[in-house]
């Protein structure tokens, strides 16, 4: 009797063993695993056919969304419009006001000539 035929066809029989549970383990798990996600998609899936389109996006609510898209254009283009007008005014008053220094600096300047000449 070969003593060390045994242990070694021991060993390989454990490893044999041990590596086919390992598989099903492997197999079985992974098939748990898909089915769990595969579960979880189907139901999303339900959810996302059971919406539609027409009730969340109706004519109504459309025409609503259109309208206060247009009144808030509208309300920013009046005050862009404002805004330039505001700058023109003030660019108006800045030109007055320089033109009536300009004037003043000539006539300083006219007095300073005549006494220094």
């Amino acid at each position: 009797m070969d003593f060390g035929a045994t242990v070694m066809s021991d060993e390989t029989d454990l490893r044999l063993w041990g590596t086919i549970i390992g598989w099903i383990v492997l197999i079985f798990g992974g098939g748990a695993a898909w089915g769990t996600l595969k579960h979880k998609t189907d139901s999303h899936q339900k959810a996302i056919d059971r919406c539609k389109m027409e009730d969340l996006m109706t004519i109504e609510r459309c025409r609503e969304f259109h309208a206060t898209h247009q009144e808030a254009t509208t309300e920013k283009l009046n005050a862009i419009q404002r805004t330039l007008d505001e700058m023109k005014l003030a660019r108006n008053r800045t030109d007055s006001k320089l033109g009536g220094l300009t004037s003043r600096i000539e006539v300083i300047f006219d007095r300073w000539e005549q006494k220094h000449g």
